[in-house]
């Protein structure tokens, strides 16, 4: 109808504005202008959602406006721009404005959980417009329930018949269990778990419920408020109370005043919450006694005692002795007296536990606590628990500590051997792990005999467990079973372990001469013990000695005068010659075999020996050790450490430092022995001259030259001259410095292998290695030589790299042809196929006539072959057929570049005049500078032999 109106009322805008109030869709029949008005566009909306379609498309897009148009019909939604109902900020925003708005979003953004989570968040209606998806998940219900719980008014009946979901509802919402079905809030099972899920359902319970000493327990459990709730009876039943208090002491608060008077229901409370205490009587919190046994029970009860004891230095003292936890709710002044805590960890130890941060790093506030409760050891600064040293102190005071020290300390082997060295009861508070490990027992065991008390006796029934002991401790064998004892070759084993175990065996063992033999091999006093009748035995005593030289001290005076025994004693511990009697101390033979064996014998020598210069300088010879026993005279005598280091450079090691710097007796050292040079003074170590002249002595002392000589690259260069091995010491720099590697290249061709593979992938580099030895091409990698271009222009450098260049390059005749110019004896190396390729052949005789020699031998007589070669290295006549050799052209070609071919022609031509005055011309070369010729022209020597 709006389009039959005269023009001026359809142009008149509260005209406009009371049609779009009467019918929405009038909109659509306004003039244009008026579609862009939002006044008019939003009251046609409120009146009918869909006459959003009509407005103006800047207005349909625009977020604010569109969010209006929502405000006034959620119908507005399918009429907004395309952009605006696809952005999911924009969604957020309209649903939360208008739950509504959620009905006429598409399937997939009524199932976003997120989106739908929003909507609910602002309207528990919202459910209804979700999917269906979402309408029956029930986690999803119970976690928007959380969130507002108007939901619960828009959830069908069904749910509230379903026992799991109306409890998962009332954990989340207590108030959702007064919707519950009528069936389910009279089940006692179901109200219990209701109760046990979320006491403050209680509220919506039935009154009867109330009455219930059960339920009404289990609600008190989850909420001390409940208390309040009970009936008349159980309010003032004193069990039902005291059950409740005991499950939750926080309902003291709730209970009749009566009982708040009762000790045993108040202590009841007092142990379940120490805040309980407040809602005592007075009567009670005035009561000293019955304070101190509340504060025994929990001391978190300290903060609601009267103030008249809490001020009380005397009653926070007794309070804390009594329940460490009281320590925490003292006075600041209390807490930082360190005389205080120290009386309270005196008596209570745990109570380290709640002192202040720096008390718990006061050794001997620590300590105190530690002697009077172990556990205390776990409280102490974290940095003390890790120091060693104050653990060990504290294990000290306190062995049952152990297992409260840091899981490193007690899993750390060596200290735990430690702290047993320290306190062997500290053996029961070991980890069973280290108590079960057979090897951790024997290091005990080695350290301290009393860890055997220890032991349990089984374990030395195992033969071989029983060995090993006996090896670390003799004493073991009187531990072992009587079975063992009295085993021959249980006897012989644990002798030969440790000798120490004969001690403890039967007297008739000691009679046994092998067995007494393999005790002496370990400790030589057991000969002392061993049968008489042995101990006279010569040939027994003999191979005691032999066995252990220090027997020596034990065996009889008679013997002790033998000089075979004494000899066999000094051979296997020269100091076994300190027990040598009649004068055998002076024999030379004897006193070269004992320093010989050990250094230190030289004291046990006789003086007349010890000052004789020849015996000394050959003592040093055989034992360079013993220049530190001869006399300080000689020590100190060039001229004999001289003579003594020509004849063992290792006794440089031994001399006194003002030697270390002496040039001719330190080169004297290392020419003997190359090792000499580490013990050359720091100086000259690092002196460069001084060190090349050592290695041109003896290279041996290569691996000894200071480090910091092996970063000098001149030294190096020099070295590599005549050492090739002194590059694996060079420096990794060096190694990885190109410009040295090439150097060294250049110095040395063997040090290929010793190039940084790095290096290796560096094409320039490669390239001038190449230029400097041609046998580099070998160590690129496959990549490169591979590569036609890169392999081409290392031959054009160096031709000799043509021989490493692989088959396919080899075959290559461009390659093949850029080498052979560089270097004739390259066409040795060429594919068989161009060597017995005549063009390639002309091409490179022609470029280099040396090549003849490499050439197929059906192309040494081609006449046009020969002929090229000769015109361009006139010798190359050397490697012509012979029928070409006398050929006079070819020949008189050859003389004609290299008057020095003649010598290589026919015999008959060689007298030939013509050819002899060629040869002779200026311009020509005397026959004499053959080998030089042929060198220019790329021969090497092999080739001039060959031509010879």
């Amino acid at each position: 109808a709006l389009r039959h109106p005269a023009e001026e009322l359809r142009r008149e805008r509260g005209f406009l504005l009371a049609a779009a109030a009467a019918s929405g869709e009038a909109l659509g029949y306004m003039a244009e202008e008026f579609l862009a008005d939002h006044e008019l566009v939003l009251t046609a909306v409120a009146q009918h959602g869909a006459a959003l379609r009509h407005a103006d498309e800047a207005l349909r897009g625009d977020p604010q406006f569109v969010l209006a148009a929502l405000q006034r019909s959620a119908s507005a939604w399918p009429h907004a721009s395309e952009g605006l109902r696809e952005d999911p900020d924009f969604r957020r925003s309209a649903v939360r404005l208008s739950c509504e708005a959620l009905r006429f979003l598409p399937d997939e953004a009524r199932s976003d959980r997120e989106l739908v989570s929003v909507a609910l968040l602002s309207n528990g209606a919202a459910i209804r417009h979700a999917s269906r998806e979402l309408q029956e998940d029930r986690s999803f219900l119970i976690a928007s329930l959380r969130r507002n719980s108007s939901i619960l008014c828009h959830l069908p009946e069904e749910l509230w018949r379903d026992r799991e979901f109306v409890l998962d509802a009332a954990h989340a919402c207590p108030s959702a269990l007064g919707r519950a079905a009528p069936e389910l809030r009279r089940d006692r099972g179901f109200v219990r778990e209701a109760m046990r899920r979320n006491a403050a359902a209680l509220q919506c319970l039935d009154e009867d419920w109330q009455q219930d000493r059960e339920i009404m327990l289990v609600a008190v459990r989850g909420n001390p408020r409940a208390l309040r709730m009970v009936g008349d009876d159980l309010g003032n039943d004193r069990s039902f109370v005291l059950a409740a208090v005991t499950a939750c002491g926080a309902a003291l608060a709730h209970a009749v005043e009566a009982l708040r008077g009762d000790p045993e229901v108040v202590l009841a409370a007092v142990a379940s919450d120490g805040t309980a205490l407040a809602h005592a009587s007075e009567e009670l919190r005035a009561s000293r006694e019955f304070v101190l046994t509340a504060l025994e029970r929990n001391g978190d009860c300290f903060p609601s005692i009267h103030a008249r004891f809490s001020g009380s230095r005397e009653f926070a003292l007794e309070a804390a002795q009594r329940n460490a936890e009281c320590l925490r709710h003292l006075p600041d002044a209390a807490r930082q007296d360190r005389a205080f805590i120290l009386a309270v960890v005196q008596q209570n130890g745990a109570a380290l536990r709640f002192a202040d941060e720096p008390f718990r790093y006061d050794r001997e506030l620590a300590l105190a606590a530690v002697r009077n409760d172990a556990s205390a050891l776990r409280h102490i600064g974290e940095a003390m628990r890790d120091d060693r040293e104050f653990v060990l102190q504290a294990l000290h005071a306190n062995s049952s500590a152990l297992p409260f020290a840091s899981e490193e300390l007690r899993t750390d082997r060596a200290f735990v051997l430690r702290a047993l060295q320290k306190h062997v009861a500290i053996f029961h508070y070991v980890d069973r792990a280290f108590r079960d490990d057979l090897e951790f027992l024997l290091a005990a065991l080695a350290q301290d005999a009393e860890l055997l008390s220890c032991l349990p006796g089984r374990l030395f029934a195992d033969r071989e467990f029983a060995l090993k002991a006996i090896q670390v401790n003799g004493a073991v064998f009187a531990r072992a079973p009587l079975e063992l004892q009295a085993d021959r070759p249980f006897v012989l084993a644990a002798a030969q372990r440790n000798g120490a175990a004969l001690q403890h065996a039967a007297s008739e063992w000691r009679r046994d001469g092998e067995i007494v033999l393999a005790a002496v091999s370990t400790k030589p006093d057991i000969l002392r013990i061993a049968g008489e009748r042995l101990r006279q035995d010569r040939d027994f005593v003999l191979a005691a000695v032999q066995r252990n030289g220090a027997a020596l001290g034990y065996a009889p005076e008679k013997l002790r005068r033998d000089r075979d025994v004494v000899l066999a004693a000094a051979r296997n511990d020269g100091v076994a010659l300190a027990y040598a009697a009649g004068g055998l101390a002076a024999s030379r033979e004897l006193a070269l075999a004992a320093v010989v064996q050990n250094a230190a014998a030289f004291a046990s020598v006789a003086a007349v020996l010890q000052g004789e210069y020849e015996f000394a300088l050959s003592a040093v010879q055989k034992n360079s050790e013993v220049l530190c026993y001869v006399p300080e005279a000689l020590q100190q005598d060039r001229t004999f450490v001289l003579k003594a280091v020509e004849r063992n450079g290792d006794a440089l090691r031994f001399a006194q430092e003002m030697f270390l710097y002496d040039r001719e007796l330190v080169l004297a050292a290392v020419q003997h022995d190359g090792t000499a040079l580490r013990y050359v003074g720091e100086v000259m170590r690092r002196d460069r001259d001084f060190v090349l002249a050592a290695l041109r002595v003896n290279g041996g002392a290569l691996p000894y030259v200071a480090e910091e000589l092996w970063e000098d690259r001149d030294f190096l260069l020099k070295i590599l001259k005549s050492h090739r091995a002194a590059l694996q010491y060079a420096s990794r720099d060096l190694r990885q410095d190109r410009e040295f590697m090439l150097a060294a290249l250049r110095t040395s061709g063997d040090i290929l292998t010793a190039v940084p593979e790095e290096l290796w992938r560096d094409r320039a580099f490669v390239l001038q290695a190449v230029e400097a030895n041609g046998d580099a091409l070998k160590h690129v990698p496959e990549e490169l030589r591979d590569d036609r271009s890169f392999v081409l222009d290392a031959v054009q450098r160096n031709g000799q790299a043509f021989r490493s260049a692989t088959a396919a390059m080899r075959g290559d005749p461009e390659i093949a042809l850029a080498a052979v110019l560089k270097n004739g004896e390259a066409l040795h190396h060429a594919s068989e196929a161009l060597r017995h390729d005549r063009e390639f052949v002309l091409a490179a005789v022609r470029a280099n006539g040396a090549a003849l020699a490499y050439a197929a031998w059906e192309l040494r007589g081609d006449r046009a072959v020969v002929l090229a070669a000769v015109r361009s290295a006139g010798v190359a006549l050397a490697y012509a057929a012979e029928g070409l050799r006398g050929d006079e052209e070819v020949v008189a070609a050859a003389v004609a570049a290299d008057g020095a071919a003649l010598r290589y022609a026919a015999a008959k031509l060689q007298r030939e005049p013509g050819l002899l005055q060629a040869a002779a011309a200026p311009g020509g070369l005397p026959l004499g500078t053959a080998c030089a010729t042929g060198a220019s022209a790329g021969f090497t020597n092999g080739n001039a032999s060959a031509a010879s």
